[in-house]
């Protein structure tokens, strides 16, 4: 019976160590859950304001009349195009000469327009260029 006994508490002992590493475990595992509730609850939380910026979006488009698909496409292509110019355009490092040049151009396309906006460049140092071009342009414009 003595021996019975011994290892009927050794084997007792050993079920306790075992329980005992599961219930480590199984607390690690409940940390773990956890952590993913709350990520899940950041996802949800950051879904419903996207839902709520949509439903703005929504509101505010409400009386937008959406165009005919083929110029929706035609007007994607343009603007298409247009970025793929510019990133060609600052991929060959233009100089400073071919920017003053578009930049002129530009002001020119904006003049000829019905403008009622006054254009004051963020580069000060070229504001006396600028104001030559106005006169220029102005001069040209009288004749």
């Amino acid at each position: 019976m003595g021996f019975r006994t011994l290892a009927l508490e050794q084997q007792a002992s050993e079920v306790w160590k075992v329980l005992g590493a599961v219930k480590t475990e199984f607390e690690r595992y409940g940390d773990w859950v956890e952590k993913v509730r709350e990520q899940v609850q950041k996802a949800a939380d950051t879904l419903d304001r996207a839902d709520t910026r949509s439903r703005q979006m929504r509101r505010a488009l409400k009386n937008v009349e959406a165009l005919p698909e083929g110029e929706a496409q035609a007007l994607e292509r343009v603007y298409l195009a247009q970025a793929r110019g510019i990133e060609l355009i600052n991929k060959a490092k233009p100089q400073e000469s071919f920017i003053a040049l578009k930049s002129f151009e530009a002001l020119e396309k904006m003049a000829n327009g019905q403008a009622t906006k006054l254009v004051i460049p963020s580069n000060m140092q070229n504001l006396a260029s600028f104001t030559t071009a106005l006169k220029t342009f102005w001069e040209d414009d009288k004749k």
